[in-house]
This record gives structure tokens, sequence and C-alpha cells, in this order.
């Protein structure tokens, strides 16, 4: 067993029948101490912890779970297919470091004669700690693509109406708007969507601020207010939402909400 695996190895397979058809799938973890991310923790004394999630090989998704004062969880899900979430990500974070891609794990583990035949897609989820990196492995075989584990699980806020309708009120206004320039070429702009559901606290973080902007940012306050709240573990929670505004060359907008 190489040095990385300090930590606990376990292999639990899990066995059930479909139509008289028996499906395998293989869950594992590996944890091993690591202090790669401490000056990233000691500049970020509120976080608990980090997660990293990948699909095979591929990087999609971040969360970060900070501890609050009265020590419940608020957690800032970035979706790294995002253009928006991956800028807002290195101004926020500057000091954040990524954790190795777990493939060496992977590489380790799949090269056990028993898991050779069952592999097929495979999702990971790294946890980074302050001392210490958590993955958790799980591989599917190609008839499944679902499993059951005791986890946070996570219900993002998502818009209730029609985002064409919060396209255009932006697009409006920059189409009267006399004074764009290339500064309100691209604006990134966040907010939080309440337990309740209602939109608010929205403010500038990437993009110059002008007149244009504040008139922006109002147009999203007015037109973008029906939500269903995030869920964690089946509580409403406060989440974090962003809105990434481009100005196209033909003069249009575009609009990604995450």
């Amino acid at each position: 067993m190489k040095k990385f695996m300090i930590g606990v190895l376990a292999l639990i397979p899990l066995w059930y029948s479909a139509r008289a058809q028996e499906t395998t799938q293989v869950i594992f973890t590996i944890s091993f101490a690591d202090i790669a991310a401490k000056h990233f923790f000691e500049g970020n004394q509120d976080i608990d912890y980090l997660t990293f999630v990948y699909n095979n090989e591929t990087l999609i998704g971040l969360n970060i779970y900070r501890l609050l004062p009265s020590k419940t969880k608020s957690i800032e899900s970035y979706d790294l297919n995002f253009a928006g979430d991956r800028y807002i990500l290195a101004k926020k974070y500057p000091t954040l470091v990524f954790p190795k891609n777990p493939k060496l794990q992977m590489d380790e583990i799949t090269s056990m004669p028993s898991l050779k035949s069952k592999l097929g897609r495979y999702r990971v989820e790294t946890s980074v700690k302050r001392d210490s990196i958590f993955n958790w492995f799980a591989y599917y075989t190609l008839d499944t693509n679902t499993t059951k584990r005791k986890v946070d699980r996570i219900n993002r806020a998502a818009y209730k109406g029609d985002l064409k309708t919060v396209q255009e009120a932006v697009q409006s206004i920059y189409r009267n708007s006399r004074s764009k320039n290339a500064s309100d070429s691209s604006l990134l702009i966040t907010g939080f969507v309440d337990e309740n559901g209602s939109l608010g606290n929205l403010k500038r973080v990437y993009g110059i601020s002008t007149k244009l902007t504040l008139k922006t940012i109002e147009a999203i306050r007015q037109s973008a207010q029906s939500w269903r709240p995030a869920e964690l573990n089946g509580k409403n929670v406060k989440y974090l939402v962003k809105f990434f505004i481009q100005l196209k060359d033909d003069g249009n907008v575009e609009i990604s909400v995450q």
C-alpha cells in the first residue's frame, strides 16, 4: 500500500436484484493526512471544509461549508462549468488550493482484479479539511447510476419564473443606455435567496461600478423575485445565487444564472 493511503480504506460492495438480474455497485472511501490547504483555512477561519465533486476525472463542482455563530451550516456552491462561478471563486478565494486529481488513488484501487470487471462510470467527492483529505468513490455498472449514502443533501435555489423575463428587463436597460462601454461588457452579480424564497442583497462582484451597473442590479431585483428556496437535508437554507451578464458584439445581452 502506498504511503499516501495513511488513513482508513473501506470496501463496501452492494448487491441488489432487479428483474432477476444482479447488479453490483462498489463504494469505497480513502482518507489520508494532508495539510496542503492549511494556508487557505488560516485565512478563512469560518470555513469548516470544502468538497470538490468529480464525474470520472472531470472536476465539475465545489461546495464550501461554513460554520455560522449559531452552529448551523452555510453553503456556497460553485458550478465549475459556469464561467461566472470560476471567476468569483478566483477573486474571492485567491489562496484556494485545488486538491490533486484523485486518479492516483483510483488507479491504486482499480488495479484490484476483483473490481476491474465491475467498473463503468464513477463519481468522486473529495472533502478537504485543515489536516486531511477524504475521498468518497462510487463506481456504477452500466445499468445503474444511483446509490444511497448518508451525506448532506443539497437542493439549490431555483428560479421559478421564465429567465427570459429577466433577460428582457436587462436587455431593455442596455438598449436604452447611452453610457455603456467596455467596462459594462461583463458583470457578475451575486445575491442571496432567503429561506422564504425572496431574493436580496444583490451586489456587483465583477465589473466596474457605473450607472448602467446600478440600473442592471435594480432590473434584476425587480424582475427576478420568484424563487424556490434551497434545501439542506429537507430544511430551507439561505443560498448564494449568481448572475453573469455579458454584452455580445451584436448588442444583445446574455444572462447565466447559477
